[in-house]
Parts: C-alpha cells; structure tokens; sequence
C-alpha cells in the first residue's frame, strides 16, 4: 500500500506527538491523559502554527523547564542533605 502524502507527517510534527504521547502515558490522572491524546489528535501541523501558538508553546516549555530544575534540585538537597531538620 502507498503513503499518501497527506498520510506523512513531518519529522517535527512526529517527534512533538511522540513527547505527547510519552507524557499522556505517565499520566496517572485520566481526564488530563484524554486531553493530551486529545491534544495529539486536534494539533495542527507545526508549519501552520500561528506566531501566538509558538509563544504559548515557549511559555509552557519554560515552564517545564522549570519544574524539572526545581526536582532536580531537591533530589541533590535529599542526597546531600546531612539529615539535620531546620
């Protein structure tokens, strides 16, 4: 059977739906992982994003970056913390 053309999906667009897919694996809540499949399904392709999807988007990753800075400096507080409770 042929790819149709309309049936490829840019490199980008996979890896993005990928990631979501990842995260919406690891969801434990099950309204939240149905919105993120949702959100699988419904995206549009990133070449026809609006300039304030992009800003949204770069919000959000910041936003996750940020949480994992923090998590990972608690993980380096728990395994070098000397027990002691301020």
């Amino acid at each position: 059977m042929a790819v149709d053309s309309l049936d490829a999906v840019d490199p980008t667009d996979a890896v993005l739906q990928d990631l979501l897919a990842q995260i919406a694996e690891n969801t434990p809540d099950k309204d939240r992982r149905e919105k993120i499949i949702d959100l699988i399904l419904t995206l549009p392709p990133i070449a026809q994003w609006l300039p304030k999807l992009f800003d949204e988007w770069r919000k959000t990753c910041d936003y996750i970056l940020g949480l994992r800075r923090e998590h990972e400096l608690r993980q380096l507080k728990r395994m070098f913390d000397d027990g002691d409770t301020e």
